[in-house]
């Protein structure tokens, strides 16, 4: 019973706000349309001043927030900010430290390095073993952005298209850890094996190089 009494009480509620908005924004639109432009524009921005800003919303959430996450946003908030100032750059002919470096990791263009970090792996090498033709060898690298800038990983691809690596798409902030997970097909791949994949970053070196040892036996 209790509950049905409740359940009709919101339901009320929720007609009411409805009726009370139309009927609030009937009233207003009356009274705009009989007021001049200048006073409707003071209108407009006492409307603007009752909004949160986008930039409130925002700050509100951060400090509910961890300690970690808030230094993750910042981290993020700052790359976002690179990036758009990267593009007003790149229109006015300056790179930067990512857009330095082309798809093969050769450096054509001046580096700024004030956007370059540090990229530690726990290890560049895995080996695999030995494995039968036709396997999937599936391997994760590790590693730490220990600069203090965010880490943007512009590449990274296998030394043929039996190796696929797979990393990640947003920056990595200072202190945090991320993965490369590799995939080797060693369909019609006999023998001692190497596979290798380029990581392109705005690093220095710009180019990091992970490798795949091991051997795979022929087919029965």
């Amino acid at each position: 019973m209790r509950l049905l009494k409740y359940s009709l009480i919101v339901f009320c509620l929720g007609i009411f706000s409805v009726v009370t908005y139309g009927q609030d924004r009937a009233v207003l639109q009356d009274l705009l349309q009989s007021m001049s432009k200048a006073e409707k524009m003071k209108v407009l921005e006492y409307a603007k001043q009752q909004e949160k800003s986008i930039e409130q919303q925002i700050l509100e959430i951060l400090d509910r927030l961890p300690e970690g996450n808030q230094e993750l946003i910042l981290e993020y908030a700052k790359a976002v900010y690179q990036e758009k100032n990267a593009k007003g750059r790149r229109q006015a002919g300056v790179v930067d430290a990512v857009d330095a470096v082309d798809h093969e990791g050769h450096n054509h263009k001046p580096v700024n390095p004030q956007l370059l970090t540090v990229m530690e792996f726990d290890k560049v090498t895995e080996n695999f073993g030995t494995v039968q033709e036709g396997s999937i060898v599936e391997r994760t690298f590790t590693f730490t952005n220990t600069g203090t800038k965010p880490l943007v990983i512009s590449n990274a691809r296998g030394s043929c298209g039996c190796t696929v690596p797979e990393w990640p798409r947003k920056p990595i902030a200072p202190g945090r850890k991320g993965t490369i997970r590799v995939k080797f097909n060693t369909n019609k791949k006999v023998g001692t094996r190497n596979q290798v994949v380029t990581i392109v970053a705005n690093t220095d070196p710009k180019v990091t190089t992970l490798s795949l040892k091991g051997k795979v036996l022929k087919g029965k």
